[in-house]
C-alpha cells in the first residue's frame, strides 16, 4: 500500500515520518491497523482491516468509525477519549460490534493509542484490530484467542511505540538484516553500526543463549511459523546488570510456499525478567532471613537425594530450635526476636560450606543439607559447630543474650526419602529438647515407634472425653489437729478400654502439649465443684469440706480461665471458699506478671489458691509474698525424708515457719508413715494427705470414709 505524507505541521502520516519500519509494518502486518483524525474519519487502513470490514480503503476514508459501528454499541467514550489524548493513560482496549459490508454484525477488539507528532501533540488515532467474531461465539476458543490477541496487541504496540520500538526484517536473497536505529540503540549500536550480518547478530547476543537463538530463527523460516525469543544481550546495562530481550518474528511465505521476508520487532524486557527475578527470590526464601524457605529447601534435598541415588554418596539432614525463644518474644518484643532470628541466620551461613543448604521452615525453626557428607560423625561435628557459633551471646537492647539451639541429625542414604529425612531429623531434635535442650541428638528408629505410639495415645485421648472414658478420683486431705477429712483433692484418671487404667503422667503431658488440657481440666473442674457440693450437702462438717483442683500452665495461660471457673462454680451452687486450686511453683514462676494478675481475678471471686510441690522450683521470696495464695504444699521428696534425712527435715521445718510467718497454711504431701505424721504435727503443718491415710479413690469410697468419723479412720490405719 502507497502513502502519502502531508506536508501539514500537524498531519499523522508527519508524526511517522521519519519512521519507514513503521509504515512498512502497518502496511503488512496480519494484524487490522488504522488511522483516523480526532474525529474519528479513517485516514488509512491496512489491508488485514479492510478485510475485517469488507470495505475498500477508498470506501472507509469516506466514512467514519461511528458508521460502520453497530448502532448498539456507539456508546459515549469521550472520557477515555480525553484521557488517552491528554496523555493520562496510555492506551485502551474496547471490544464492539461492527456492521460489515455485507450487513452481517461481526466483533472486533481494538487496541486504541494516541498518535503524536515530534512535539508530543496528539493528531490522530492508531487503532490495532482482530476480528473476534469467532471467538466470541465459542468461550473455550474466546480464551485461547484472547490470551494471544493480549499478548500480541502489547508487543505490537510496544513496537510501534517511537521511543521504544526495534524493529527487523530479513531478506533472504541477499542473506541480510536491516535494523531500525532504535534496534541497534537497544543492542548499544550507534545508528548504521550494524552491518547487516547473522554472525555479527550473534556475537550481540550472550554467549550461553546464541546457539538457543539461531536454532529458534531457523526453525522459524523453516516452518514459516512465528517465533518468540527471550534472550540475553552481550554486553550488560550500565550497572552491570544482565539486559534480557524479546524477539518477535513473522515469516512471509510466497505462493510457491518459499520464504519472501522476515519480519519483527525486539523489546527490552529487562525490567520485567528482573522482576519476575525477584518475585521468585520472594516465592523461595524466608522474608526476614533470607535463607532458603520450605519449597526451596525441600527442593534442594530431593535433587540431592538423586544424586545420592546416581553416586551412592550420603546427604545429612539437620533440625534446629531454638531454645527458649519465646523468652525473647515476650520479653524485649517481637522486633528484638526478629533481629536475634537474623543474627541466626548470618551465624549458620557461617558454619556451612558452599553446597550446603541453611533454611528456616518457620518461627524459630531451621534445617540445615549437608551434602557428600562423610558420616554421622562429620554431621554431629557440623552440628556442634553451629552450636557453638550460636553460644557466643548477642547484644539486644544493650542486654546480653545467649542463645542455644537443640539439634536433631539424620543420615541420608540411598533410597531415602526427602519428608522421611525431615521427620527424623524432627524427632531428633525433640529428644534433644526433652534430654535437657542445648545439645544434639541423632536419629534413632526407637524414635519412630514412640512418635507413632504417642500419636495414636493423642487420637486415643482426643476421643476420651466424648466417649466418657476419663475418671475423676479423690484423694482425702487430714488436718492433722483431729485427723478428720478437712478436703480432697481432684485427679483425673483415664479409663482406656483396651489400655486399662491409664496413669496421669502417661497422659496429662501430651494434654498439656496439644491443648486438650483446657477442655479436660474444665471437665474436671465441673465434676470436682459438683460432687464436693454433694458431700457438703450429705456431711455437715464445723468447717465446709474443701475440694482442690490442679491448674495447669496451659489451663493458667488461657483468657477465659477466670470466666470458666466463675461458671462452674455458680453452676454446681458450690461456695467459692471452699474450692481451692493448686498451681506448681514453676508454673506460678513463668510469668510473674501475668500470673499475679490471673490470681488476683480468681481471688476476687472468693476462691483459695495454693501453690503445689512447693520447693522444687525457683521463686523470689518477693514473689511469694506478693502473689495472693492461701497454701504451701510441701513435695513429696521433702516430707519423704523426714525422720531419717537432716536436711529434708530441716527444709519441712523452715518451709512451715516460712508459712506461718506469712500467715499461710501448710500442707505435707506424699505421707506414707506415722513418723511423717507426727513431725508435719510438730512443725506446726496444718493438713496432711497421702497413702498412709487413703490413696485417691472413686467418689464411692471417699463418701465411705466421711460416714466413718476420724476414730474409725485412726483405727483402720493403724491396722
Amino acid at each position: 500500500m502507497n502513502f502519502t505524507t502531508p506536508t501539514g505541521p500537524h498531519g499523522p502520516a508527519t508524526a511517522f515520518a521519519d519512521q519507514p519500519d513503521f509504515w512498512a509494518a502497518f502496511a503488512h502486518a496480519a494484524t487490522g491497523m488504522m488511522i483516523s483524525d480526532l474525529a474519528g474519519h479513517y485516514l488509512y487502513a491496512n489491508p488485514a482491516y479492510c478485510a475485517i470490514l469488507g470495505y475498500t480503503e477508498a470506501q472507509l476514508k469516506a466514512l467514519s468509525v461511528r458508521e460502520v459501528t453497530h448502532p448498539d454499541e456507539r456508546s459515549d467514550t469521550q472520557s477515555r477519549g480525553r484521557a488517552l489524548l491528554a496523555g493520562d493513560i496510555p492506551a485502551y482496549v474496547v471490544e464492539r460490534r461492527y456492521l460489515h459490508a455485507d450487513g452481517r454484525e461481526i466483533w472486533v477488539r481494538n487496541s486504541l493509542s494516541a498518535v503524536r507528532d515530534a512535539t508530543g501533540h496528539p493528531v490522530a488515532m492508531l487503532a490495532i484490530s482482530e476480528d473476534v467474531t469467532a471467538v466470541k461465539q465459542a468461550d473455550e476458543e474466546r480464551t485461547r484467542a484472547e490470551a494471544a490477541l493480549q499478548a500480541s496487541e502489547e508487543r505490537l504496540r510496544i513496537a510501534l511505540d517511537a521511543t521504544g520500538l526495534g524493529t527487523w526484517e530479513w531478506d533472504p536473497t541477499a542473506q541480510r538484516a536491516i535494523w531500525s536505529a532504535r534496534l541497534e540503540a537497544l543492542y548499544g549500536l550507534p545508528a548504521g553500526g550494524f552491518d547487516g550480518q547473522i554472525s555479527t547478530f550473534l556475537e550481540l547476543v550472550h554467549p550461553s543463549d546464541r546457539e538457543r537463538v539461531l536454532r529458534g530463527f531457523k526453525a522459524s523460516f523453516a516452518s514459516g511459523d512465528e517465533s518468540e525469543l527471550e534472550y540475553r544481550a552481550a554486553s550488560p546495562r550500565p550497572d552491570g546488570s544482565e539486559r534480557w530481550l524479546f524477539s518477535r518474528g513473522q515469516v512471509m511465505l510466497g505462493v510457491d510456499g518459499q520464504v519472501l521476508r522476515g519480519v519483527g520487532t525486539v523489546l527490552d524486557i529487562t525490567e520485567r525478567k528482573l522482576a519476575e527475578q525477584a518475585l521468585e527470590h520472594q516465592a523461595f526464601h524466608d522474608a526476614l532471613t533470607g535463607l532458603p524457605n520450605r519449597a526451596l529447601f525441600t527442593d534442594r534435598l530431593e535433587h540431592a537425594l538423586a544424586r545420592v541415588d546416581r553416586q551412592g554418596t550420603s546427604v545429612a539432614v539437620l533440625f534446629l530450635d531454638l531454645d527458649n525463644f519465646k523468652v525473647v518474644n515476650d520479653s524485649l518484643g517481637h522486633a528484638q526476636g526478629d533481629a536475634l532470628l537474623i543474627t541466626v541466620a548470618d551465624r549458620l551461613r557461617a558454619c556451612l560450606r558452599a553446597g550446603d543448604t541453611g533454611a528456616r521452615l518457620s518461627g524459630d525453626e531451621f534445617t540445615i543439607l549437608l551434602e557428600d557428607v562423610a558420616g554421622e560423625a562429620a554431621a554431629i561435628a557440623v552440628a556442634e559447630r553451629i552450636a557453638a557459633a550460636l553460644s557466643v551471646p548477642v547484644i539486644l537492647q544493650g542486654r546480653e543474650v545467649v542463645v542455644s539451639a537443640s539439634i536433631g541429625v539424620t543420615l541420608g542414604l540411598t533410597g531415602a526419602v526427602g519428608q522421611d529425612l525431615l521427620r527424623e531429623a524432627d524427632l531428633a531434635m525433640y529428644r534433644a529438647k526433652t534430654n535437657g535442650k542445648a545439645r544434639c541428638a541423632l536419629f534413632d528408629p526407637d524414635l519412630e515407634t514412640h512418635a507413632m505410639a504417642r500419636l495414636e495415645l493423642e487420637t486415643d485421648m482426643r476421643q476420651a472425653l466424648a466417649r466418657g472414658e476419663f475418671r475423676v478420683h479423690y484423694q482425702p486431705i487430714i488436718a492433722l489437729a483431729d485427723d478428720s477429712i478437712a478436703g480432697v483433692e481432684a485427679l483425673v484418671r483415664w479409663q482406656h478400654p483396651e489400655r486399662g487404667l491409664v496413669q496421669p503422667l502417661a497422659f496429662i503431658p501430651l494434654a498439656e502439649e496439644t491443648g486438650l488440657i483446657i477442655q479436660l481440666g474444665q471437665w474436671v473442674l465441673e465434676q470436682a465443684c459438683q460432687q464436693s457440693r454433694i458431700w457438703q450437702a450429705q456431711y455437715p462438717l464445723k468447717r465446709a469440706l474443701s475440694i482442690s483442683v490442679n491448674l495447669s500452665a496451659r489451663q493458667l495461660q488461657h483468657p477465659d480461665l477466670v470466666a470458666d471457673i466463675a461458671r462452674a462454680v455458680r453452676d454446681s451452687g458450690l461456695d467459692p471458699g471452699t474450692l481451692e486450686l493448686e498451681i506448681t511453683e514453676s508454673v506460678v514462676m513463668q510469668d510473674a506478671e501475668a500470673t499475679d494478675a490471673t490470681l488476683r481475678a480468681l481471688k476476687a471471686i472468693g476462691i483459695r489458691l495454693a501453690i503445689d510441690d512447693f520447693g522444687t522450683g525457683y521463686s523470689s521470696l518477693s514473689y511469694l509474698k506478693r502473689f495472693p495464695v492461701d497454701t504451701l504444699k510441701i513435695d513429696r521428696s521433702f516430707v519423704d525424708g523426714l525422720g531419717h534425712d537432716a536436711q529434708d527435715t530441716a527444709i519441712v521445718r523452715s518451709v512451715a515457719a516460712l508459712a506461718r510467718a506469712l500467715d499461710l497454711s501448710v500442707t505435707g504431701e506424699g505421707v506414707e508413715s506415722e513418723i511423717q505424721h507426727r513431725q508435719l504435727q510438730q512443725f506446726g503443718c496444718d493438713l496432711a494427705q497421702g497413702y498412709l491415710y487413703a490413696r485417691p479413690l472413686p467418689a464411692a469410697g471417699v463418701s465411705a470414709l466421711l460416714a466413718i468419723g476420724p476414730a474409725r479412720r485412726r483405727l483402720r490405719r493403724a491396722s
